[in-house]
């Protein structure tokens, strides 16, 4: 909004709008028919004076705010946004492993190297997992979604989150072995092992595995369609020392003596 208020202001648009409703206005005032009103809230004038007022600060030097950067401005306030976001998070328990600063970040320790191999599915059950946004008791409970009618998961030893699942539920105890992550002890140790590719990935895969998030049930099941379907490929792949003519089915080595004949 911001940039097209700056081109009818460049063009001369604005003027002519402005103009135009002026002498409306005062056409009909002088009929008797309008009441002096204060402009409405979706009002040109309202719009243009927001874009002058967001587009320039007073610490600035740039006196003609059409010809602000728009793009700089709205990066300038995503990350204001953002911080404030962040600063307001702390006051509340979350899950949220998001712990870069991307403009101080290695391209090696970059979060989105972080989905570098995965599928869609698994990318964004990471994504999940390390913002605690998922489908799990405790998230959906607090998001008051109707049928979740508490926080806990099926055994009722815990709110059911991420950690809960990883660290200490019941029902998966015999399957947290294959984790295979030692140094993984706490909700903090876990933030820090979604926060590095090869653990993130370990714990992605236990997670899909286990079968709890249904909305993925599809995924899995075309992945392990997928899986079977290469290893026939393999199998009925012919060996490169085995001969064209025995590798198909019925088939005889070319001149070798049929029995009989």
């Amino acid at each position: 909004m911001a940039r097209t208020e700056q081109r009818f202001e460049r063009t001369g648009a604005s003027g002519i709008l402005r103009n135009s409703c002026t002498a409306v206005r005062r056409h009909l005032r002088g009929r008797g028919r309008v009441t002096p009103t204060s402009p409405p809230k979706n009002s040109g004038l309202l719009k243009a004076e927001w874009a002058k007022q967001w587009l320039v600060r007073d610490d600035q030097e740039t006196t003609d705010w059409t010809q602000a950067d728009a793009d700089k401005r709205t990066l300038e306030d995503w990350r204001e946004r953002r911080r404030r976001a962040a600063a307001a998070s702390k006051a509340r328990y979350t899950e949220a492993a998001d712990r870069f600063d991307l403009e101080h970040t290695e391209e090696n320790h970059h979060p989105l190297s972080l989905h570098e191999g995965l599928t869609k599915a698994r990318s964004s059950l990471l994504t999940q997992a390390r913002t605690g946004a998922i489908g799990l008791n405790a998230f959906l409970h607090q998001r008051k979604v109707p049928e979740i009618l508490s926080p806990l998961c099926e055994r009722g030893c815990g709110r059911e989150t991420v950690a809960h699942l990883v660290l200490r539920c019941e029902r998966y105890a015999d399957q947290r072995h294959a984790l295979n992550l030692p140094r993984v002890r706490d909700g903090a140790t876990l933030r820090e092992a979604l926060s590095q590719q090869e653990q993130a990935g370990k714990v992605v895969r236990w997670l899909f595995k286990t079968g709890r998030l249904q909305e993925y049930r599809l995924a899995k099941e075309l992945e392990l369609e997928a899986s079977q379907t290469t290893d026939r490929e393999e199998e009925e792949r012919p060996s490169p020392d085995r001969d064209p003519e025995q590798a198909r089915p019925g088939g005889r080595r070319r001149g070798s003596r049929i029995p009989g004949l």
